[in-house]
């Protein structure tokens, strides 16, 4: 390992490298070479941390501080996210959004649908404080609406 190597930033270029590689990688097996995208990332993040080691003199520690880092700045949103997940899922299979479809039928007029659409969506993500489940529950039923209202969903 070289000492005098005191610049922890990889160079421009070699990050290219491993960006382009990852996404050439990606694109080949989904096109040509039937390969799971795991074996893809798993050989990008290889090929980064070599680029890493070889080009800038990092040692497996500092790497490894690098990635714990990464990681726990990452699980936060994870959880969330695989929580919005689970609340879609449970709304979907206990018949919830299909019980919102009904009703949304039945109460909802055409001529007011996307101005009621906008106000129930703005009520529902400040309730859960989450767009995104906002999207997987009641957007899912209010697309369900439209389409049985006759409303061109573009």
């Amino acid at each position: 390992m070289n000492e005098n190597r005191t610049n922890n930033k990889m160079p421009f270029g070699w990050a290219l490298f491993c960006i382009a590689f990852l996404l050439i990688s990606m694109v080949c097996s989904l096109l040509w070479l039937d390969i799971p995208i795991h074996i893809n990332l798993l050989t990008s993040i290889s090929i980064t941390l070599g680029v890493s080691w070889l080009n800038n003199g990092h040692n497996w520690k500092a790497l490894s501080d690098a990635i714990d880092y990464a990681g726990s700045i990452a699980m936060q949103p994870t959880i969330i996210m695989m929580l919005i997940g689970a609340l879609i899922a449970s709304w979907i299979a206990c018949g919830t959004v299909p019980m919102i479809i009904y009703y949304g039928l039945k109460l909802i007029s055409p001529s007011i649908f996307l101005v009621t659409a906008c106000i129930i969506c703005a009520i529902v993500a400040i309730a859960s404080g989450s767009s995104w489940s906002t999207a997987g529950t009641i957007g899912v039923a209010l697309m369900g609406i439209g389409a049985g209202l006759g409303i061109n969903p573009t």
